[in-house]
């Protein structure tokens, strides 16, 4: 009985840092999302000032990250 206890007691462990490592995960993607907004909104005024030629790829790449 005790192995039967001890195991699941492991799993619950087990499942809860799995879950913590999911919220890590998506707090995450949640901080590189706002970042990849505001890179982009960077590169578009740079875009729009001429203020840069390496604008356009900074604005491409950033857009792929975003969709």
């Amino acid at each position: 009985m005790f192995y039967k206890e001890n195991m699941e007691l492991k799993l619950l462990q087990f499942k809860s840092e799995q879950l913590r490592a999911e919220v890590y995960i998506q707090k995450k993607n949640r901080q590189l999302y706002k970042d990849a907004l505001f890179w982009n909104k960077l590169a578009l005024i740079y875009l729009s000032e001429n203020m840069f030629s390496e604008a356009a790829s900074l604005s491409r790449v950033v857009h792929r990250m975003i969709t």
